[in-house]
């Protein structure tokens, strides 16, 4: 057909590819890419095969995978090889589920017409007419109400504190530490900390050399090269204890919070929550054991949260994610976790990851409209505690599915 196709290789949810229409060049040589997408579903083999006749055959499909194909806002078509017939057939799902009403009732098939929906040269004018067809993915007409997953720094740290590390204590630094160790970074002999380690007892107070030099954070900040890698290391590690005393437990390795505390196969873990969206407060499962066969894993609902910059605005990003466990702290290392995750992220739609996001944001700022991350009883960073929402004078189009 000239057309361009794209395979999508990572995080497949019900979408392999995509095909991007091309047009004869008006020169005459080549072709050109015209920008009209249509996303791709194949399968083959004849165990996606059913009901075959001569002129018509059904296909398989998943409940969860029609709902997923009928919500998204650009074409998609599901595409078969038949290997009896030796021959590729389509269909237009959207269009499908819209001209069929009972699409979602047992058992889920979607009909195909061998003489109308070959897959061939023939097609190429129908797949043009589908995009033609397709409504516009932006709606003026609607509007949404959009919520950032950026909780905003209000106050930056007021000073920054350089240490000279006695020279027999620097060989091997970090392995050195013992007991509470505070934010900090070692390079060149110098240590960076957000407060005074001479000052309270702690890990570092027996390795530097006398008292910290005192300098504004914000002029440090714009003078050191190093210096903006180096505060997110510090606030970072900041979080890591916030979040710790909120009782979420830090794998590394991953970088994902989870809670663990109290988990058994028994007793899952669930937390009452309020949602400043709704101001609902319902309870929410984050983590439980489950059984599938011979996989036996716990589920955690997880968080990845970080400092970020942008332009001269701090604030600590939020990333709902799930994690996989075999003991409740291990990483669950069979093959089969990827797999799970894909599935669960599959069923996650906006409005369950906004939800997600709305519980990540009350866990970090136990709720509280302005909250700080401290240190030595003291507050070192101030933040807002609620996600910033803005209503947007657009929305996204979806297939209305009754």
């Amino acid at each position: 057909m000239n057309c361009i196709w794209r395979e999508q290789e990572k995080d497949d949810i019900g979408v392999d590819g995509e095909i991007e229409l091309c047009e004869p060049r008006v020169e005459g040589k080549g072709f050109s890419g015209t920008g009209k997408i249509i996303k791709v579903q194949s399968k083959a083999g004849s165990s996606y095969i059913t009901r075959n006749q001569d002129d018509s055959f059904e296909s398989p499909v998943k409940e969860k995978d029609l709902v997923y194909w009928g919500k998204l806002n650009l074409p998609i078509v599901y595409i078969v090889f038949h290997p009896a017939d030796n021959c590729l057939y389509w269909k237009d799902v959207q269009s499908y589920i819209r001209e069929n009403p009972d699409a979602f009732e047992k058992p889920h098939r979607i009909l195909f017409e061998k003489e109308a929906d070959k897959f061939d040269e023939a097609a190429f004018n129908s797949l043009c007419q589908l995009c033609k067809q397709a409504p516009e993915r932006v709606d003026n007409t609607i509007s949404e109400q959009l919520f950032s997953n950026f909780l905003e720094v209000i106050k930056l740290p007021e000073y920054i504190f350089l240490s000279n590390v006695i020279p027999e204590k620097r060989h091997q630094f970090s392995q050195r530490l013992t007991g509470f160790i505070p934010p900090y970074v070692f390079r060149d002999g110098i240590l960076t900390t957000l407060t005074d380690p001479s000052k309270t007892p702690n890990a570092l107070t027996h390795v530097v050399d006398g008292e910290a030099e005192k300098f504004s954070f914000l002029e440090w900040l714009h003078q050191t090269p190093d210096s903006d890698n180096d505060t997110r290391i510090l606030f970072n590690a900041l979080l890591t204890s916030h979040l710790r005393l909120r009782k979420l437990h830090f794998n590394r390795k991953s970088h994902k919070y989870f809670y663990r505390q109290g988990l058994t196969k028994e007793k899952p873990i669930k937390i009452k929550w309020r949602n400043n969206r709704t101001n609902r407060t319902p309870t929410r499962t984050v983590a439980q054991y489950h059984e599938y066969g011979n996989d036996k894993f716990f589920l955690h609902k997880a968080l990845s949260a970080s400092f970020q910059r942008f332009g001269s605005q701090w604030g600590i990003i939020i990333e709902p994610k799930v994690f996989y466990t075999h003991d409740t702290l291990a990483a669950w290392r069979s093959d089969k976790a990827k797999s799970y995750a894909i599935r669960y992220r599959s069923r996650e739609f906006n409005s369950q990851y906004l939800i997600n996001i709305l519980f990540w944001a009350f866990i970090i700022s136990d709720d509280r409209p302005i909250f700080s991350l401290d240190l030595d009883g003291q507050s070192i960073i101030e933040l807002k505690g609620h996600l910033e929402e803005i209503t947007a004078p657009f929305g996204i189009r979806t297939i209305k599915i009754d």
